[in-house]
């Protein structure tokens, strides 16, 4: 889903969140024993997956390319409608 943004990048990502996260969590909320704090880790990494894959993420490699090609696109219709122009009033 994560459009062509590596899926095993994205859950590194949140893997690597959700811990920084369940690591800040005040000592009460983790009971201050591992299996809860991985608990948390687990409802937390679900969340940021979820949220992940709803943004619908794109490398920069992959935006700057489509921007290049974008811009390409836009200056070829750009000659072309001169041309047309030019056809248009030497036909006049």
């Amino acid at each position: 889903m994560f459009s062509s943004f590596n899926k095993k990048t994205v859950e590194d990502l949140c893997q690597n969140l959700s811990q920084k996260l369940a690591d800040i969590l005040p000592s009460g909320l983790k009971d201050r024993t591992e299996q809860c704090k991985e608990k948390y880790q687990e409802q937390i990494k679900s969340v940021l997956l979820c949220a992940f894959e709803k943004l619908e993420l794109v490398t920069r490699e992959d935006f700057d390319l489509q921007l290049k090609k974008l811009q390409a696109l836009q200056s070829k219709v750009t000659e072309l409608e001169e041309k047309v122009s030019n056809l248009l009033h030497t036909q006049h």
